[in-house]
């Protein structure tokens, strides 16, 4: 919702994922982004590399309109597009949409259009991809592996001293019964993610905790275990399962 086409304009390359809802509407936080694009004169955007991803459900007239649109608009602006714009379905199965994109050459095609992975043609020429460690001393937040009993780091800046700006979410929750689950659409099929439902959950017992109309109300799912150690053995933190992961503010930050 706040954004800035001088931030934009700097970017060397874009994905953008575009969902269209209603009669052909962009959603509330691009919406100042499509007024901006009309306003540009054709190829004042010669630098910037971009792809698009489009959502949107055959089932409305202006199915993805967003994406196209946006497209075409930076096209004509100068932009050049390294890979063919995607479209999902949420009439049929639109993760699988998304995934087909993905990986039918998105990431080879990004790494073609920024240069990796050639030689450089001019001595002292250097990649347009920053090093990983520039990267992380970006980072507004860093991670760090506490042992169980080990005291968690401290935030300043949260009152009372507040800890771990980020997980404190996941070691303060507390577990709440589902009361009521219904099914609202009249023909659902959770296999390929059509299911509408309201639930009501009952946060009585749960400590300090007080429901008021159009309050925010955070989920945190429990994931499979074979997912974890999978996650874990990639990571290679197998062996520090049982730690705590604390998010800290990075230096300087």
């Amino acid at each position: 919702e706040e954004f800035s086409p001088e931030d934009f304009a700097k970017h060397q390359a874009v994905i953008l994922v575009l969902a269209t809802y209603g009669e052909g509407d962009p959603t509330d936080n691009a919406v100042e982004f499509f007024k901006w694009l009309p306003t540009i004169e054709n190829n004042t955007l010669p630098g910037i590399k971009y792809t698009v991803m489009g959502l949107g459900n055959r089932q409305y007239v202006n199915f993805n309109s967003c994406g196209r649109v946006a497209d075409k608009e930076l096209e004509r602006m100068g932009a050049v597009r390294v890979y063919d714009r995607g479209e999902g379905d949420d009439d049929q199965n639109i993760e699988e949409d998304f995934e087909q994109w993905r990986c039918g050459g998105l990431w080879p095609a990004l790494r073609s259009a920024m240069g990796a992975g050639r030689e450089t043609e001019a001595a002292g020429e250097q990649s347009v991809l920053e090093a990983p460690e520039v990267v992380l001393a970006k980072l507004p937040l860093r991670a760090e592996l506490l042992a169980t009993g080990q005291a968690p780091p401290t935030d300043s800046l949260v009152q009372v001293g507040g800890s771990d700006i980020l997980g404190k979410w996941y070691f303060n929750a507390f577990q709440c019964p589902v009361v009521k689950c219904e099914e609202l659409r009249q023909v659902a099929d959770p296999a390929v993610g059509k299911t509408t439902k309201h639930i009501d959950i009952d946060v009585s017992s749960a400590p300090g905790v007080e429901w008021r109309t159009a309050d925010n109300l955070e989920i945190l799912p429990q994931n499979p275990e074979d997912l974890v150690f999978w996650f874990a053995r990639r990571l290679e933190v197998q062996d520090q399962l049982e730690d705590r992961v604390e998010f800290v503010r990075s230096p300087g930050v």
